[in-house]
């Protein structure tokens, strides 16, 4: 299977009994190497495999700052500059926070470090 505008492409490799081997994906841009490659075994579970190639099908642009956008999608691929409002910004940027503190938070202890306080019994004089 290839992709219309031909920067996608997709193998599947299958065994006499029908049953799916490999698969094979990769994206390009004619006469340079290839830019992405994945590699999926038979065992993939299906809604695994079917969410790659959504994604990979998905035709929603990507928003990314003008700055950040690859040099090969800005010289090869469809790029175009549109303004976006400030509740998307406040929640995108409130969105990547939360999973950012959500992936480096790090969990506390079961217990303190020097285990819990007790004091110590007073000699009796």
């Amino acid at each position: 299977m290839t992709s219309p505008d031909g920067l996608a492409c997709v193998d599947r490799l299958v065994r006499e009994d029908g049953r799916t081997e490999n698969w094979f994906v990769e994206t390009s841009v004619p006469h340079l190497p290839t830019l992405w490659r994945a590699y999926l075994d038979g065992n993939t579970p299906p809604h695994l495999v079917a969410a790659l190639f959504g994604a990979l099908a998905d035709e929603t642009p990507l928003v990314r700052e003008p700055h950040r956008v690859p040099h090969l999608a800005a010289t090869h691929g469809r790029t175009s500059t549109g303004r976006v409002s400030a509740d998307t910004v406040a929640f995108a940027l409130e969105h990547r926070t939360t999973a950012l503190a959500q992936r480096y938070t790090p969990t506390p202890p079961a217990t303190p470090p020097c285990g819990p306080h007790v004091p110590k019994p007073r000699r009796a004089r």
